[in-house]
């Protein structure tokens, strides 16, 4: 099961940044990082996207901690499986 979720940090000078972050919930590996300032649901879709192609799509679940964009991101996991 792969999960992902974003992390909120400040540079020296107060400024947010939110990086993506997507691990492997078995084997603890890190599978992404990708850091914005702001990330959109495109970017989101566009990781995970990226990532299935690479690792490929077979049986793997995805949980996402916050829920925002579970509901946009269910019909790439569908085509990326077919």
């Amino acid at each position: 099961m792969w999960a992902y979720d974003f992390v909120v940090v400040r540079t020296r000078d107060g400024r947010a940044v939110r990086p993506l972050t997507v691990i492997d919930e078995y084997t603890r590996e890190c599978l992404a990082i990708r850091a914005d300032r702001h990330i959109r649901s495109s970017d989101v879709i566009e990781t995970l996207t990226e990532l299935m192609v690479v690792r490929g799509a077979r049986s793997h679940s995805f949980r996402q901690r916050s829920g925002v964009y579970r509901q946009r991101y269910q019909g790439v996991v569908r085509k990326c499986r077919s």
